[in-house]
């Protein structure tokens, strides 16, 4: 055997461990990245809040509670509106 071709070879030796870390490093970050993404903000877990499917999750307007039953609905009814799929909304209050 060569020395140039032994190496040749403990450079490929090198590039491919050093890829192995970088890769499952790279892995692990996105896994990461995509669970804090999918999770709201504290702020919209302490205050109550509004689900729109096809949306989000939304601040509950101030006084939201004090309205009547036929002003939430047209309340929530303006938001379908301006969705922009005009998906279903659900009701959910948390807090």
């Amino acid at each position: 055997m060569n020395a140039a071709r032994i190496s040749r070879g403990f450079h490929r030796l090198a590039l491919f461990l050093a890829a192995i870390p970088l890769l499952v490093g790279g892995y692990f970050s996105v896994i990461y990245a995509v669970g804090e993404a999918s999770m709201p903000p504290a702020e919209v877990w302490s205050k109550p809040a509004l689900k729109i499917e096809g949306f989000g999750t939304v601040p509950m307007p101030l006084g939201f509670d004090r309205l009547t039953r036929d002003e939430r609905d047209e309340l929530v009814d303006q938001m379908a509106a301006s969705a922009p799929s005009g998906g279903r909304i659900f009701l959910r209050l948390w807090g």
